[in-house]
């Protein structure tokens, strides 16, 4: 990868001549030497600088749209989760309307209450046969960990404040519940139980932290970020309702 430290210091060297030059020429405008040779030098170096400045940006310009479209994909990979989640919880009675084809109509507060009602023991749509619990678990993990790696490679093109969403993503309340409901769930008799009910406040902070983060991404990669068209087709897997929970609310507890 290029080497934006050694870059700087070039650049820096060059600049500290340059004004060496400058000081020399004002402070003896008489001597011959200075005035027969400063000028040209300074003409030199001026162009060098530009040079460097105009190819140091192309080139973080360059590896900051890799950075971003390589972030994409794990971000994409959560998205999808979700979006599994919210069909195989919808109400099969229910009309919605014309379905969600974007994340921002994915992840609105309708959605929210509706993926609380998932039953994380119900199996999800991927071979070998795992449940939602060890699914969500497995997806974020990956994808966590290749957006740490994508963060460490790019960390000179990627903005802070970009990277303090990540990390704020990462440590979020639902994504821990639910990366732990793998444990909860292989632990108690309440697997069938929508965990994620007591939680729909929280569902909507989640969401709002997803789709922040993916206009992040959008507006420098220039690409819109999609789901899948085929998602909300009768004959693709999870089907609409297949995972939403019947079960009474009576066992599931809120910790504050």
């Amino acid at each position: 990868m290029f080497n934006l430290k050694s870059e700087t210091k070039i650049f820096i060297v060059l600049a500290v001549i340059l004004v060496l030059f400058i000081v020399v020429y004002f402070y003896f405008p008489n001597n011959k030497l200075a005035s027969d040779y400063i000028p040209n030098l300074v003409s030199e170096i001026v162009g060098i600088l530009v040079v460097l400045f105009f190819v140091d940006y192309l080139i973080e310009k360059k590896y900051r749209r890799i950075a971003y479209e390589k972030l994409k994909h794990p971000l994409k990979d959560i998205v999808e989760m979700f979006a599994q989640m919210i069909k195989a919880s919808l109400k099969v009675s229910e009309d919605y309307g014309v379905l969600p084809l974007s994340f921002n109509e994915l992840f609105d507060s309708k959605m929210s209450k509706e993926i609380s009602w998932l039953n994380f023991g119900a199996p999800a749509p991927i071979w070998p046969k795992v449940n939602w619990a060890v699914h969500g678990n497995n997806v974020l993990h990956n994808s966590f960990l290749k957006i740490d790696q994508i963060v460490d490679t790019y960390v000179h093109f990627i903005e802070t404040s970009v990277i303090q969403e990540l990390e704020d993503f990462k440590n979020d309340q639902i994504i821990d519940l639910i990366r732990k409901t793998k444990i909860v769930v292989s632990n108690i008799n309440s697997a069938e139980y929508p965990i994620l009910k007591p939680f729909e406040r929280e569902l909507s902070v989640t969401f709002e932290k997803i789709v922040k983060l993916l206009l992040m991404v959008e507006k420098v990669t220039g690409k819109e970020i999609k789901i899948n068209n085929n998602l909300w087709e009768n004959n693709v897997n999870p089907l609409i309702g297949d995972s939403r929970s019947s079960k009474n609310l009576d066992l599931v507890i809120r910790q504050d």
